[in-house]
């Protein structure tokens, strides 16, 4: 049984993570539940991103007894596609959780720590040393949508942009990060300035910071770079933690060890609380319906005086909210230049009317070079996305992939000019020949002269070259024969002959 709703009976229910390894099945795991391959639903499988990790419901004597928290949403959210949350005007409040998150509420931090004290794998993708951190993210793994947008929309109100800026500042330019949530974070959105996702980031290096920073740098950290950091980080006021975590608290519960109170104290149960959306304390004096439409269990807060001066509503700006990118964002963006690269020098040879004629081993597929360039640079494709790497192993099998297809590239390209029409059947060869000097003429005359030369090219092309060459080089040949050759120069040497 595999849902989007919310199961009959949920006693016995517990929470896990789904990661989806293609469109049919997944694997499904918790600190309590080895991993094990579950069957995907045929109405929803193929919009889980693959190899993404979501939070779920599920019967641990039969996990593939399951429930999605959230609905998938891996295409941009759209009216009438079942699945996927319609888009919300802007300035309306977050929807209400789900039944499922209100039945089979997500362990706190102090569960998840319980488990691991007690000897339970984390089976997070990255591992913090600190139990507690571990906790941490395995909370974050957990989060539903309804949670994240309540921290968001708390933190745009309780804290300020520059308490950020200093809990991540290590010195010298240089910032923390947050490396052990990009897994857990990926599902989540990150809002048109990335406030919603810096907010975790913050969070969790403010639980870092407080602990141990220097032993929960990346493992790859140079020793040298160790010892700056630790040099000159000034670690934040206890005070600058503690407005940190607030948000974080507030909607999903305590954190062991750390004395820090609820925003406003509200009364309802961390996992899924009913209450007011906070956006100032006057507009809680204002709004007397929680996000899912009942009555809030807590009094409203009292509106200031009439004249009294309040504090503007901090929003972040976009030149302070860049962070520095990930290892997986660098071999990325890397992989995404060279893999241009590489298309941009085939298509040269596509366009140029004389370098088709002139190599057309790197156009024909007959030719085993050109065919393994061809197989490896779709593969290549097949893994690029408009939105970046999915995780470390989508990130380094693409440039994997990238490095191949370069490989290949250089090998059919060498090839081509090796033997230029050499490899072709003598007749063929001629008509290569004899094509390409046609249109040097035409392009050296005008009028009546030219058109006979490019109607001359054209039917030769038709007999011997047409049947060799991609559709792209064939359309290439077609524009030059109507005299649409563009006058820009080639991007590449003409070759002589």
């Amino acid at each position: 049984m595999r849902g989007m709703g919310s199961p009959s009976g949920s006693a016995a229910l517990t929470r896990a993570v789904l990661v989806s390894t293609d469109a049919t099945a997944g694997t499904l795991f918790s600190p309590t539940i080895d991993p094990i391959e579950v069957p995907l639903s045929k109405e929803w499988g193929g919009l889980l991103p693959l190899r993404q990790r979501v939070p779920v419901a599920c019967d641990p004597a039969d996990p593939e007894k399951y429930w999605l928290i959230d609905p998938p949403s891996r295409t941009a959210p759209r009216e009438g596609v079942p699945g996927v949350e319609a888009p919300r005007a802007a300035g309306a409040p977050p929807p209400g959780p789900a039944p499922i998150e209100l039945q089979i509420p997500a362990p706190t931090v102090g569960d998840y720590l319980q488990l691991l004290s007690g000897g339970a794998p984390s089976r997070l993708a990255e591992v913090p040393k600190a139990p507690l951190l571990q906790a941490f993210a395995l909370r974050i793994e957990q989060l539903s949508l309804h949670e994240h947008e309540r921290i968001a929309r708390l933190a745009r109100t309780w804290v300020e942009p520059s308490l950020i800026d200093r809990i991540r500042a290590v010195g010298g330019g240089m910032e923390y990060f947050a490396w052990q949530l990009e897994a857990p974070l990926q599902r989540l959105p990150r809002g048109v300035d990335g406030w919603r996702v810096l907010v975790l980031d913050a969070t969790y290096v403010a639980l870092m910071r407080a602990m141990d920073a220097d032993a929960e740098m990346p493992p790859d950290t140079p020793a040298v770079f160790r010892r700056l950091v630790k040099s000159i980080a000034k670690p934040p006021s206890s005070a600058d933690i503690q407005a940190m975590l607030r948000p974080f608290v507030t909607v999903c519960g305590p954190i062991p060890t750390f004395d820090v109170p609820p925003i406003d104290e509200p009364e309802a149960p961390y996992a899924a609380r009913d209450e007011i959306p906070v956006a100032s304390p006057a507009a809680q004096a204002d709004t007397s319906y929680n996000t899912a439409g009942h009555a809030s269990p807590r009094p409203a807060a009292e509106a200031p005086a009439r004249g009294a001066v309040t504090m503007p509503r901090a929003r972040p700006r976009w030149w302070q909210r860049k962070s520095s990118p990930s290892i997986d964002r660098l071999t990325w963006d890397a992989a995404i230049e060279r893999h241009n690269d590489v298309l941009q020098a085939y298509v040269a040879y596509e366009t140029d009317p004389h370098l088709i004629l002139a190599y057309p081993a790197i156009l024909d597929v007959d030719v085993a070079s050109t065919q393994d360039f061809h197989r490896r640079s779709a593969h290549a494709s097949a893994l690029r996305t408009d939105t970046g790497p999915h995780d470390s192993d989508h990130a380094q099998a693409f440039l994997e992939a990238v490095t191949a297809m370069q490989s290949a590239w250089a090998v059919a390209e060498r090839f081509a000019r090796r033997t230029g029409r050499d490899y072709l059947g003598a007749e063929e060869a001629r008509g290569f020949s004899r094509a390409a000097g046609l249109l040097r003429h035409a392009e050296s005359a005008d009028g009546v002269e030219a058109e006979n030369y490019r109607r001359t090219a054209a039917e030769i092309m038709r007999a011997h070259v047409v049947p060799r060459v991609s559709a792209n080089a064939v359309r290439s040949l077609e524009r030059v024969v109507r005299g649409e050759l563009e006058a820009s120069p080639p991007r590449r040497p003409r070759p002589s002959s």
